[in-house]
């Protein structure tokens, strides 16, 4: 009803009130309820009749809207994202808070035009229901009242007597909304019983004596107040505000009693006040004055931020109002007394002040109050302190020009309160400036002042154990510091000059630095507050300091502070080490010289300094320089000019034997290279040349493999250096996947290794391993594995909480792969690691890593054996205490594990939690709870087990189970926790039928007990079904926590794949099929063992799933299984995989005893509720017939009671509809069911209830697989007719119901074409399914399911040229406009499109045909639109396509047309990704000379240096360079390690190493390359 229209629902209000006045009876409140909704879209007051779209609670606590951050964001990429992430976009959407206009802005009535503080305005109340008006109803409540009358009477009566809390609020709801439409309150309670109950109720709660009484409050004042409004004047406002104000007298809570009280009374009084007057103004005086006196409150200042709204139409009245509510904030900030514990609390507090009229505010006043608190008690009290100065601040950015600051503060004296408590003892700050200071530079004074107490608190507190005192004060501090910054980068340049003056003290900065572990981006907002007052050398110290630490922290300091001083005008050259001297600085070469023998050579750019100063010398003094450092260097442009100089040096001057003697132990190593230059020292240093060997050493085999000897040395230590110091280990991991299992054990022993790459190693080695045919463990897996078992028992505790993500995928690849078991030290040192990771309470993404860790461990067989009771004594209360929200520690919890965990389940995560935490939590309690030891107390009902009591035998559980309640308590953790093995599920096997073989209920028994015996027989049938259909969860049966159900698809063989463009196809689309399915699974975070059944994509065959449902699901729905998965079991061959019972579970003779139960049970008249739980059973208990008579009972069972019941009950119909066809697409009927089940399936279709038409739907798609089926050729002419308007109504109908259409459509079209007269229908079709396609609120899973068949369409050639090509240009341009969401189905679509049509037959043709033109432009085209996507989208959603453009471009386009496209593409000083682009130029120049294209890098090179002429940019010439020698060579380390210089954020650095060793090695591992080619590239 939420979404009904009121016309549609008018049509049955009497018929729905006679079913609530039935319900009524068995089930008040969820009766009242529907009658509420009922009402909602009678009268215009639910989501489908609202103008505007729904606030959620979610987005009304942005302090900024969506749509304008949208607008303010960039179009394009920065290319410092990591910057942009932590500093440039929190503090532009601070900015854009700040600056933009107000939601509502008020004008105000005087001449002059005051400034005016943006204010956002805070939704009053959550309740959607209680503050919102009809809207545009449709018709007069009298025409209704009538039918509703009886029921509110009725309830009216009962309210009086229940004790239920859920009737009560719901009956004052129901009241409610019946004043609000002015029904008059003397019909619906004439004896006034109803208000005298209300009164009675709100004075005892005075007393405060009503339990829950908070939870009545708003309930009970809303209804108050309309009722004071109504004519019968039986309560006046101010008897209301005499009650209110009772109710805030009475001790009680002010946040759940006073505050809920007072809101109806605002809402009323002051946003939809009625008539105005001066009684008007009395009341709105009295309810100001009681808001005044809980000021302290947020909540009270969201209602004042209302009432300043209200009086903001008079200036008068607005002055003096803001003067009242400004005094009495004055105060409560005096005493500190205001409630700021959380950001949005500040937001209201600055909303409050924006509301403010301008001329009334006063910074000096906030300030004056202060600064009268001179010691602050504690940390709590310093946050709100901070809180309030954040506030005066954004006053000051946002309303007060600096001369006029200045002038308000001068006469006050700045200090800085201490702090001071148990856990802190702070000083504070007094001023030691002379009186003539400059108001500035005692602000700026103060400002640091604040900084250093603020910090030094934060450290203090880091110092505690335990959980974390004050987390608000971190954030307060960031805010600071970003307003801070916002400040100086506005029109305060006055106090920027003077901070530069003040300096910041060295302590400060210190302070700040030790921080930095646990706050890194407060350090990094500190230091770029003192890069705008011109402190670069602070910023050269912490990079000296952050670049000799592997912490995360620090290496996120390092490389966001590089970017910050090339963007402050600082040369990047002046802040990274490098051994380059300063020649200016140097007056002796001969100093020089030795200097530069004694530096580092791996900076190659330092090589070619050395080499140009020793040719500008030319003299015998550079020859050691030349032969010890430069001759011997593994890179050839370095070493070959070195070796020519030395060489003319000792033919043109004068050497001494003795300095030859020297230079030849250097040079006898690189004999082999340069043997000219050796037998020229050898002759000087007078020593016989040795006799050449008997190979010849110019063989290019010999010189190749010297060469390579080398440079894979070169290679392992850069290799080595990029892991320590690279920002990406998602990079590195696939370098390293390149090296052999020695290399890398050896590599990951050291240990400068940081610790985040051993997950990169971890999860990239377990990718590879599952994506290899054998799926045996890759090397890399194997070495990082061994290197983290090894440091997780050297550990002896809990451990570092780093190794807790790569233990995540490592306890993945156990159970994925067959691997080795754990051993004993390793199981143990497992779970003392999980265990601490448990005890982090400050890290959210820590707990969430520990929470899967524990899930996934428990499991391992090998580690549920190493699970004694002292660690479940420990490890359950940590994971309850989490669950529970609360801080107890393991030793403190009451109960035994068991009894913990029981209570545990009983209650959901508290919504304290995250929500991403709350699925983590939830999904570890589920795991625990599966442990054999406390498997049997979690599934106890809590009604039968009491906190301390003992658990119930099995006797008195199967008595207790005939109850409702206890039954629906015991299910729902039978279903949520499953069965371990054969002898729990029989256990519990047993105890179900007990339940659904109950007696009969008597003749005479009352109609509540009927229902009761009813419902629970419903209960124990879905218990029974549920308990049979978890035999058929994948991978483990009777395991719902990682199992999910069985789904076989119904799709054809497509044929087209096993040609030679089809391969091509499966190759790049299965990348797609890959991250769409990751897209679908994706959770808040990537440590979730929930993507465990996603790692099977990577043998995933293709077009495998249904066309109705969505990729990556895994819900139980209808038509689970196809009629190709049933065949083989009822008809042919009874050992289908599918129907195999796991653990021995004989799964046919439950099914069997089953239905011999059902079918007792419908030769009887049934309650309509059991009848339809029982059909229901029955459809989804076929998946598991194994007989052919099952089919056929079914069948003859469901026609029979489609004619006896009556076509009102579509529910029932729908349910037999669906029983109907799957049995008779199963069995073989004859003409007589035939013509029944044709005639059955024709009125369901043109049924009214769109309910029957889906059940219909869903039973067709069996029907419609089998392409021999006689049933499918005589109902096609009908579904041909039918399914084309229901898919051009698609606005007006379900995503479900349209789903399912296009299914069967699809399906019809595909295997059923030759039964249609109209040979048309496949056009007809696709004429519907486009505008569907290009609708732009086309909801994502019916936008994959339209993407999906029409692939089917296209891949089997139904679609006709012209059509095909119409699909591919429409999704072409979907492509180019639609959201990331719906990019990966209609990629997926267009590739597809693509290589099975006109295109793939000119793929690599030369000839310049007509028809090869066409389509290499089109191919441009396409491969342009994705380009667009890898530039402009965001990053993580489009990563995948550098897998997908180099082989798309590559297969379709002539070699020279695909390097001119990457050039032209890619090469651009605008690039916004480097990174990626290098990747997708490397991959491109891989494929172009692996085709063996003859002298195509030769060819490319003027392409290349045109474009890189034109561009200018020296950077990205030598980029190009650099990747096109890299993907020619033969060296695949190369090739990876070029994705890691890429992303680096300073690459202009790493290019030149990377170029210079590039062309090292090419020239040197293929030394046939003639000179002109030498000489072009």
């Amino acid at each position: 009803m939420e979404v009904a229209l009121a016309a549609d629902v008018s049509k049955h209000v009497e018929e729905l009130m006679s079913y609530f006045t039935i319900t009524f009876t068995v089930d008040p409140s969820g009766a009242l309820l529907c009658v509420q909704q009922l009402l909602n879209a009678l009268f215009g007051m639910n989501a489908a009749a609202q103008h505007t779209p729904i606030h959620s609670p979610y987005l009304s606590s942005l302090p900024f809207e969506l749509h304008s951050l949208q607008r303010a964001s960039p179009l394009s990429p920065s290319p410092h994202p990591l910057v942009d992430a932590t500093l440039s976009q929190p503090l532009a959407v601070m900015e854009h808070w700040l600056d933009g206009p107000p939601p509502h802005p008020h004008h105000s009535p005087s001449s002059h035009k005051s400034p005016s503080l943006p204010r956002k305005q805070p939704m009053l109340s959550g309740r959607r229901a209680l503050v919102v008006k009809p809207v545009n109803p449709v018709s007069s409540v009298k025409d209704y009242i009538a039918h509703f009358e009886p029921l509110v009477v009725s309830v009216v009566k009962r309210f009086p007597h229940t004790s239920s809390l859920l009737l009560q609020q719901r009956t004052l709801f129901l009241l409610v909304q019946l004043l609000q439409l002015k029904v008059r309150y003397e019909l619906l309670d004439c004896n006034h019983t109803f208000l005298d109950s209300v009164l009675k109720l709100v004075g005892l709660m005075e007393s405060g004596v009503v339990r829950d009484g908070e939870d009545l409050v708003p309930f009970l004042f809303q209804f108050l107040v309309l009722l004071a409004y109504d004519n019968s004047q039986l309560v006046s406002i101010p008897e209301v505000m005499q009650r209110c104000d009772g109710v805030m007298a009475s001790g009680h809570s002010v946040d759940t009693f006073a505050i809920p009280a007072l809101q109806p009374l605002v809402l009323n009084l002051f946003v939809r006040p009625g008539k105005e007057g001066s009684e008007l103004e009395t009341q709105r005086e009295v309810v100001l004055s009681m808001l005044l006196r809980v000021i302290d409150h947020s909540r009270v200042m969201s209602l004042l931020t209302h009432v300043l709204d209200c009086f903001s139409r008079s200036s008068q009245h607005w002055h003096r109002v803001s003067g009242q509510i400004l005094a009495s904030l004055l105060n409560a900030v005096a005493r500190l007394s205001l409630v700021l514990d959380s950001a949005e609390s500040m937001a209201t507090l600055y909303h409050l002040f924006s509301a403010m009229d301008p001329s009334a505010l006063s910074v000096k006043a906030l300030f004056v109050s202060m600064l009268k608190q001179p010691v602050l008690e504690g940390p709590r009290q310093l946050c709100r302190w901070l809180a309030v100065l954040n506030t005066a601040l954004t006053l000051m950015r946002s309303l007060f020009p600096e001369s006029t600051l200045y002038s308000e503060l001068s006469s006050i004296t700045l200090t800085v309160p201490a702090v001071k408590s148990e856990e802190v003892d702070v000083h504070g700050d007094t001023p030691h400036l002379h009186d003539d200071e400059a108001p500035s530079t005692r602000l700026a004074w103060f400002l640091l002042s604040v900084m250093r107490v603020t910090v030094e608190t934060q450290l203090q507190l880091k110092c505690l154990s335990g959980p974390h005192p004050q987390p608000l004060l971190p954030h307060l501090l960031g805010r600071y510091l970003l307003l801070l910054s916002s400040l100086l980068s506005g029109e305060y340049e006055n106090l920027r000059m003077a901070l530069t003056s003040v300096s910041f003290p060295l302590s400060l900065t210190s302070a700040f630095l030790s921080l930095t572990p646990s706050y890194p981006l407060l350090t990094l907002h500190y230091y770029h507050l003192s890069l705008l007052t011109g402190g670069r050398s602070l910023v050269f110290s912490a990079l000296q300091v952050c670049s000799a630490s592997q912490a995360p922290s620090h290496r996120l300091l390092y490389h966001c502070l590089l970017p910050l001083l090339s963007c402050s005008g600082t040369s990047l050259m002046d802040t990274v080490p490098t051994t380059l001297i300063d020649r200016d600085r140097t007056t002796e070469k001969d100093t020089l010289i030795e200097q530069l023998m004694n530096s580092d050579f791996s900076n190659p750019v330092a090589c070619m300094h050395a080499l140009q100063l020793a040719r500008d010398e030319g003299s015998v003094r550079v020859l050691p320089l030349l032969c010890r450092r430069l001759v011997t260097h593994p890179f050839s442009s370095i070493s070959s000019p070195a070796a020519s100089l030395a060489g003319r040096i000792m033919a043109d001057k004068k050497v001494s034997s003795d300095l030859a003697r020297e230079l030849l132990p250097f040079l006898s190593g690189a004999g082999n290279r340069y043997p000219e230059l050796l037998s020229t020292t050898q002759r000087l240093a007078d020593v016989p040349s040795p006799a050449p060997p008997q190979s010849s050493s110019s063989h290019p085999l010999q010189f190749t493999s010297q060469v390579q000897a080398v440079t894979r040395l070169w290679f392992l230590a850069e290799v080595h250096d990029l892991c320590r110091n690279s920002c990406s280990d998602w990079l590195c991991g696939r370098v390293l996947a390149r090296l052999s299992l020695s290399e890398l054990s050896d590599l990951l022993q050291n240990p400068d290794i940081p610790k985040g790459l051993l997950e990169a190693c971890v999860s990239h080695g377990l990718e590879v391993s599952l994506s290899s045919s054998s799926q045996t463990p890759h090397p890399l897996l194997q070495a990082s594995s061994a290197r983290l078992l090894d440091q997780l028992v050297q550990s002896q505790g809990p451990g570092d909480p780093s190794l807790l993500p790569p233990l995540l995928w490592l306890l993945l690849a156990q159970e994925v792969l067959s691997l080795p078991p754990l051993n004993e030290a390793a199981v143990s040192s497992v779970l003392a690691a999980i265990t601490g990771g448990l005890q982090q309470r400050d890290s959210t993404l820590l707990l969430q890593t520990s929470m899967d860790c524990l899930s996934l461990a428990l499991s391992l067989r090998e580690i549920q054996s190493g699970i004694d009771d002292a660690w479940l004594a420990t490890t359950v209360p940590l994971v309850v205490a989490l669950a529970k929200g609360s801080t107890a520690e393991a030793g403190k919890a009451d109960g035994s594990s068991s009894q913990q965990l029981h209570s545990a389940l009983t209650h959901s995560p508290t919504h304290s939690l995250s929500p991403s935490l709350r699925l983590h939590t939830g999904t570890a309690l589920l795991s625990l709870a599966r442990l054999p030891s406390l498997h049997a107390t979690c599934l106890i009902p809590p009604l039968l087990l009491s906190p301390g009591s003992q658990s119930p035998s099995e006797q008195v559980l199967d008595q207790a189970l005939l109850e409702g309640e206890v039954l629906q308590q015991y299910m729902a953790r039978s279903n949520t926790v499953g069965w371990l093995d054969r002898a729990q599920f029989e256990e519990r096997w047993m105890q179900l039928l007990g339940v659904v073989n109950q007696p009969p209920p008597a003749e005479g028994m009352p109609v509540e007990e009927m229902y009761a015996h009813t419902l629970n027989m419903c209960i124990g049938l879905v218990g029974v079904v549920s308990l049979l259909l978890a035999t058929s969860l994948c991978p483990q049966p009777g395991n719902p926590v990682f199992g999910v159900p069985l789904h076989t698809h119904r799709n054809r063989d497509i044929l087209f794949l096993g040609t030679k463009p089809g391969r091509r196809l499966r190759k790049v689309r299965s990348v797609v099929e890959t991250q769409l399915l990751l897209q679908c699974g994706a959770r808040p975070d990537i440590y979730s063992h929930y993507q465990c059944p996603l790692l099977s994509h990577l043998s995933l065959p293709l077009f495998t799933r249904n066309v109705e449902r969505g990729p990556g699901g895994t819900e139980l729905g209808p038509a689970q299984l196809s009629l190709k998965s049933l065949w083989p079991v009822t008809l042919a061959n009874p050992t289908s995989p599918a129907r195999h019972s796991p653990d021995g579970v004989d799964v046919r003779s439950c099914v069997l005893s089953l239905v011999d139960l059902f079918s007792h049970w419908l030769g009887q008249p049934l309650h309509p509720l059991l009848l339809l739980h029982t059909l229901r059973a029955i459809l989804m208990l076929s998946d598991l017939f194994s007989l052919p008579s099952q089919f056929q009972w079914m069948l003859e069972l469901a026609c029979d009671l489609s004619d006896k019941q009556p076509p009102e009950d579509v529910a029932l119909h729908a349910i037999l509809m669906q029983c109907i066809l799957k049995a008779g697409a199963v069995l073989k009927v004859d003409a007589v069911q035939l013509e029944r089940i044709v005639r059955s399936t024709e009125r369901a279709l043109s049924s009214d209830s769109l309910e029957v038409q889906d059940g219909c739907l869903c039973g067709l798609l069996y029907v419609v697989e089998d392409p021999g089926s006689q049933l499918a050729a005589h109902l096609a002419a009908p579904l041909a007719k039918y399914l084309p308007p229901q898919l051009e109504s698609f606005h007006r109908l379900s995503e479900q119901h349209c789903t399912l259409c296009w299914s069967l459509a699809v399906s019809l079209a595909l295997h059923h074409s030759h039964l249609l007269k109209d040979a048309e229908f496949p056009g007809q079709l696709l004429e519907k399914a486009i505008p569907l396609f290009l609708h732009p609120h086309t909801s994502p899973l019916l936008f994959h399911s339209l993407c999906f068949g029409l692939e089917l369409l296209v891949l089997n050639f139904t679609l006709s040229n012209e059509q095909r090509s119409k699909v591919t240009n429409v999704t072409a341009g979907r492509c180019a406009k639609c959201e990331l969401d719906k990019v990966l189905p209609a990629l997926g679509l267009l590739l597809s499109c693509m290589y099975s049509g006109e295109q793939g037959n000119y793929v690599n043709e030369d000839e310049e045909t007509e028809a090869a033109v066409e389509m290499s432009v089109l191919t441009r085209e396409y491969v342009g639109i994705l380009v667009e996507h890898l530039r402009h989208s965001p990053l993580e959603g489009v990563r995948f396509l550098v897998g997908v453009v180099p082989v798309v471009m590559v297969d379709f386009l002539p070699p020279v047309q695909v390097l001119q496209m990457v050039v032209t593409e890619f090469v651009s000083p605008h690039q916004p990704r480097p990174s990626l682009a290098a990747i997708v130029m490397g991959e491109t120049f891989s494929l172009v000379l692996g085709k063996n294209m003859g002298d195509t890098l030769t060819d490319c090179g003027p392409t290349v240096s045109g474009q890189f002429r034109s561009t200018g940019a020296r950077e990205k010439g030598s980029l190009v360079f650099s990747v096109l020698l890299a993907a020619a060579s033969s060296s695949s380390i190369l090739r990876a390690m070029l994705e890691v210089v890429a992303d680096q954020p300073n690459m202009c650095l790493h290019i030149c190493k990377f170029s210079l060793a590039t062309t090292s090695f090419y020239f040197c591992s293929n030394p046939s390359v003639k000179p002109s080619s030498k000489r072009c590239l």
